[in-house]
């Protein structure tokens, strides 16, 4: 509904003001720069809009055509001033800026899927598990502590790439199991206070109330 939007436009507005106000403070920029600097690019990037010859050359990049009769054309023009605002600048690499949000599982899945974009993957899936069979071989063969934990991750790394590969999110995939196996580890326990208590009952009998709970017998 437009009261929705309304309500919604205000909250993304409260973000922008208190962003300016602290930037204001420390002496960065304030609520005037921001409006003056996205004026600033949108008149540079739309100067079909909103150059007055439509077929002049820009004042920074010296773009030869702006004129644009279709949304093609519109398309290319802007490509072509993004690309001019990004000369000289450092490109960032292809695995950089990772939103700080992600999980380390997530953050895998997402180095995984950066590099096949850029058409660095396993051809097939068979392969992506011929990576885990050979890193979970790497690891079974290791004993010193530190390796055996880069080893263990490799293994990890390789399992999120299968996983992407099957189109499964790995840290939804890791959460689900983690409720599964406390819903039946509930009944292992249950198990354990009827008898009195975790000494009161050994390996075996944990393990026939552990696959009872899994409806394994």
């Amino acid at each position: 509904s437009e009261a929705h939007l309304c309500e919604e436009l205000g909250d993304l507005w409260l973000q922008v003001a208190f962003h300016a106000c602290l930037a204001r403070e420390r002496g960065a920029f304030d609520i005037h720069d921001i409006e003056a600097m996205v004026v600033e690019k949108l008149l540079r990037r739309h100067p079909h809009v909103f150059a007055p010859d439509s077929s002049a050359d820009t004042e920074d990049g010296g773009l030869s055509v702006v004129r644009a009769e279709n949304s093609e054309q519109v398309l290319a023009n802007w490509q072509a001033v993004k690309s001019l605002e990004k000369a000289g600048r450092p490109e960032p690499g292809l695995l950089e800026e990772m939103p700080a949000s992600l999980s380390s599982l997530d953050e895998a899945a997402e180095i995984g899927r950066r590099c096949a974009r850029a058409g660095f993957d396993w051809p097939s899936l068979d392969g992506v598990m011929d990576k885990v069979r050979e890193e979970i071989g790497e690891l079974t063969a290791e004993s010193d502590p530190e390796r055996v934990e880069a080893e263990f991750g490799d293994v990890l790394f390789s399992l999120v790439q299968w996983a992407r590969y099957k189109k499964i999110d790995p840290d939804s995939a890791l959460r689900k199991q983690m409720r599964r196996f406390r819903q039946r580890f509930k009944y292992v326990e249950a198990r354990a206070r009827e008898a009195g208590g975790w000494e009161r009952i050994d390996s075996e009998q944990m393990e026939a109330a552990w696959r009872r709970a899994k409806g394994d017998g």
